[in-house]
């Protein structure tokens, strides 16, 4: 590329990366600034009509901010102001005595004093507050003659977002108390409408001071200002990571999340709160209360197991957990989030209630099976499990995982009398022969007690096969044969239901008289 083409590119490329087009909320302000080599420029358009801005230098304001009273050597300030349509001019040059000044009405040039003097003192003041025009050595003469108090009025003053960033940053340079700090954040929140700068003004805060227990409330309130989930959460983010968040600030900061709708972005957020290691019990609730709130499956789904797998639980913090899955749709989620639970956690009789609760809304039997017999691995007590064979038999469609569920009670879990009248049941519902012979078939091998060899009878009678009849009543001959005539009688009251010959004939052959 011929090198004067690629110089005029890079210079229009820097030229537009400098540009900065600002709208305020109520759409009364708008101005394009323009930075290039040293100079600056700004177009202003308000109520009061449309300014044009162009200077170069170092620009010092007089203390009431109604005139110029130095420019850097070399440098200048022009401003035209048109107004329905009429327009005046200021030119001020720095040349070796000084300042030369001049003005213009439309195209005429007028006398400077007293009437251009008059002018750029009713102008001056508004233009100063709506652009970066000897902004730090306007924030410097103002904190020296009123302090903290002054400086922070003269910010509720300014017309522009992109001009009370600018301000906000050097006013936060100065030494500002905890109270002078809280004040600066609540005019932020107040004032300023853009999020992008408003996040800007607040991560600035941070960098220069930390929240503390005298500002976390109003930083809250003004980062709850910010519309967008992207700029808000990145303010959060911003002051969860410091180590200077207490307790209740911490607690303060997760409740802020409530305001964000994105699921991923607060997911996030959350995410990075669980990256502590100092929550307390009472903060580990709120991230579950926040989470609550999380529509997406997978976001929630994801908050819970880091939550399950990266923190000390207490008790309230497990019933919480489950009960933050009867927001779960997925079943694939649903069953993912218990297996960590069951893994890293212990539960109670009540919680495993609540677990049952959540679950019974699984469609899927393959998962729901997957959960209940991970419930089964553990010690339960009577009501949990015949609430299990409950849920399974009133829940499953398919025999294969019922079977399974309820082999796994017979062989893992205490077989009360309760249980049972209930397994007995459960078998009773499946629908294929072959699975319920398999579950007596495995029974029978157990050392069985008289009620329970009842149950089995009992649940035995509901085969409607011959052949799986007779296998299931000579898979328990031998307990009936060691036992007494009640139950002698309970098997040939069952054996009578056999319609072929041959199959009763076998099973009254396996008793012994």
């Amino acid at each position: 590329m011929n090198s004067k083409y690629k110089n005029l590119l890079i210079a229009i490329l820097t030229a537009i990366s400098l540009a900065a087009i600002v709208f305020t909320a109520d759409a009364q302000l708008a101005y394009n600034h323009l930075e290039n080599k040293g100079k600056s420029t700004y177009r202003i358009n308000n109520i009061s009509g449309e300014f044009d801005v162009e200077y170069e230098g170092k620009i010092q304001i007089s203390d009431d901010d109604k005139d110029i009273v130095s420019i850097s050597p070399g440098g200048y300030f022009e401003l035209e102001k048109s107004s329905f349509g009429a327009s005046r001019k200021i030119k001020i040059e720095s040349d070796g005595d000084g300042l030369s000044k001049r003005y213009f009405v439309g195209w005429s040039e007028r006398d400077y004093e007293p009437e251009g003097r008059k002018w750029l003192a009713e102008v001056l003041p508004e233009l100063v507050r709506t652009t970066t025009i000897a902004a730090e050595a306007r924030v410097n003469r103002i904190y020296q003659k009123g302090g903290a108090s002054a400086l922070i009025r003269e910010l509720t003053l300014l017309k522009s977002d992109y001009v009370s960033d600018k301000y906000f940053e050097l006013t936060f340079e100065k030494p500002l108390s905890d109270q002078d700090q809280a004040q600066a954040l609540k005019v932020a929140g107040e004032t300023v409408n853009s999020d992008h700068y408003l996040s800007q003004i607040l991560s600035n805060y941070l960098k220069k001071y930390g929240v503390s227990s005298a500002t976390v409330n109003n930083f809250i309130m003004a980062a709850g200002e910010i519309s967008s989930d992207h700029y808000k959460t990145n303010v959060l983010l911003d002051v969860m990571k410091s180590s200077q968040i207490k307790e209740a600030q911490l607690t303060q900061l997760i409740a802020a999340s409530n305001d964000i709708g994105s699921d991923h972005y607060k997911s996030n957020l959350l995410m990075e709160v669980l990256k502590r290691k100092d929550l307390t019990s009472t903060q580990l609730n709120e991230v579950l209360n926040q989470g609550s709130d999380i529509g997406s499956d997978h976001y929630l789904s994801n908050v819970l197991m880091e939550v399950i797998r990266t923190q000390e639980l207490s008790t309230a913090n497990v019933t919480n957990i489950i009960r933050a899955t009867n927001d779960i749709g997925s079943d694939h989620y649903k069953t993912n989030v218990f297996d960590q639970l069951f893994s890293h956690a212990s539960l109670s009789t009540s919680d495993f209630k609540l677990v049952l609760n959540s679950v019974s809304d699984v469609n899927s039997d393959h998962y729901l099976q997957q959960t209940l017999t991970k419930l089964l691995d553990k010690p339960l007590n009577e009501e949990v499990v015949v609430e299990i064979l409950q849920v399974a038999s009133n829940s499953m469609n398919s025999d294969h995982y019922l079977s399974t569920v309820i082999s796994k009670v017979m062989s893992d879990q205490k077989l009360t009398i309760r249980v049972m009248d209930e397994v007995s049941s459960a078998i009773s519902s499946l629908n294929s022969a072959h699975y319920s012979t398999e579950i007596i078939k495995s029974a029978s091998r157990k050392d069985l007690t008289k009620s329970q060899v009842l149950a089995l009878l009992s649940a035995v009678s509901e085969i409607n096969s011959d052949h799986y009849f007779t296998e299931s009543l000579v898979f328990l001959s031998d307990h009936v044969n060691r036992m007494d005539d009640e139950v002698k009688d309970a098997y040939r009251a069952a054996a009578k239901n056999i319609s072929s010959d041959t199959y009763y004939g076998r099973a009254m052959k396996a008793l012994d008289y």
